[in-house]
């Protein structure tokens, strides 16, 4: 299975190609194109391959996000916030599985 790191190269040249302004717009527009599929699927009106194909192109500006923003270690940066995220998310889990009081 591929790995968006392993198109660097590729992600690096679009910038190149049209500048960090308008990479940055596609951000945008390629993000809520994912929440109008994600609602439109939502009520039956498209297949979930639809919505695939909108998350790929999501991610694909996400990794380009992460290359304009020019962090030291970014992908380090990335896991580690993923991590705690993912911490957190199972301690909301487990608090919303808890019995109520009452």
């Amino acid at each position: 299975m591929s790995t968006i790191n392993e198109y660097d190269d590729l992600l690096c040249d679009a910038i190149a190609v049209w500048g960090e302004r308008d990479q940055l717009d596609m951000v945008k527009e390629e993000l809520n194109e994912l929440a109008v599929a994600v609602s439109h699927w939502q009520r039956g009106r498209i297949e979930p391959e639809t919505v695939v194909d909108e998350m790929v192109d999501a991610m694909v500006m996400i990794a380009q996000l992460g290359i304009i923003l020019d962090l030291p270690n970014v992908d380090i940066v990335f896991e580690r916030l993923l991590h705690k995220k993912m911490e957190r998310l199972a301690e909301r889990i487990a608090e919303a599985r808890e019995p109520q009081d009452g």
